[in-house]
């Protein structure tokens, strides 16, 4: 693989993920005020490049017990859908102590999950990114009909996906 291709692939997940930082829980009033949606999406391996930076990839067995990609996943999947500010700020955690996340509600959907918005790291549970993104990102929509719940929030965000193919831009 070319020089360039590899650098490449080993940046773009710094443009396209965020740390996960919990929040400090207080008595805090959150402002869930924002502008628009921004769909995130990421490209899987260029996710493990960045993870397992210093393993030597030709060892696909080391590499695999850090961040694996499923067999079946989207060539690009969903790392989320955030709302932000013009500003360039967004809210996060917004009243999370009354919109935990509730795997039971996206039963119906979860192979489509797996699928389109899969947890690459395999010391994580499936469902880990999905209740982190639920959490911090999906609870400040909730002024918006379209993803006011658990349930819309990841229906809008898999169609979203599925309408804006990556490779038709």
């Amino acid at each position: 693989m070319p020089m360039a291709l590899l650098m490449i692939l080993r940046l773009l997940p710094l443009l396209l993920i965020t740390a996960i930082v919990k929040p400090m829980r207080s008595s805090v009033v959150y402002d869930d005020n924002f502008d628009y949606f921004k769909l995130c999406l990421i490209y899987p391996t260029s996710v493990c490049f960045a993870y397992d930076d210093d393993l030597k990839f030709d060892n696909k067995k080391v590499h695999e017990n850090i961040c694996k990609i499923p067999d079946d996943a989207a060539p690009w999947t969903i790392h989320g859908l955030w709302p932000n500010r013009n500003s360039g700020s967004f809210p996060e955690y917004c009243s999370v102590e009354k919109n935990k996340f509730d795997l039971s509600k996206l039963k119906p959907i979860e192979k489509k999950l797996e699928k389109n918005w899969p947890n690459l790291f395999v010391k994580r549970s499936v469902s880990s990114l999905w209740k982190h993104e639920w959490e911090k990102h999906g609870v400040c929509a909730g002024t918006v009909e379209e993803v006011n719940d658990e349930v819309k929030y990841f229906n809008k965000t898999l169609s979203l996906h599925e309408k804006f193919d990556i490779f038709e831009y």
